[in-house]
């Protein structure tokens, strides 16, 4: 009962109890029941699994966005664009640019 208080907090504890002094030795109505917790169960666990399927795509589109800006700084401070410009026109952090030059192999 407590499950389903918390699950619908509209619910007082009075109409839970008279609920299931109702359902008590009432085989049919509780497979009813049943049935419809499992189906809501079912349809949370579709909803949370869609959620997690939405956030990992965003989260893999942010990191793909990253990386091109991270290669299009390396590109560009290879051309010779001083960190400054580099910043300026991939709106990376200085010290993201600090670490790319970083590892970029010196030509001497």
């Amino acid at each position: 009962m407590e499950y389903l208080q918390h699950r619908n907090p509209d619910y007082t504890m009075e109409a839970l109890i008279d609920l299931e002094k109702k359902l008590t030795g009432k085989d049919e109505v509780m497979k009813v029941a049943l049935s419809s917790f499992d189906l809501e169960n079912q349809r949370f666990r579709e909803e949370g699994i869609q959620k997690g399927l939405e956030q990992g795509l965003e989260q893999g589109r942010e990191e793909g966005r990253e990386e091109t800006l991270l290669s299009t700084a390396k590109r560009m401070l290879n051309k010779g664009y001083d960190i400054g410009s580099v910043c300026e026109i991939t709106e990376l952090k200085k010290e993201q640019i600090a670490r790319v030059k970083r590892d970029i192999p010196s030509s001497n």
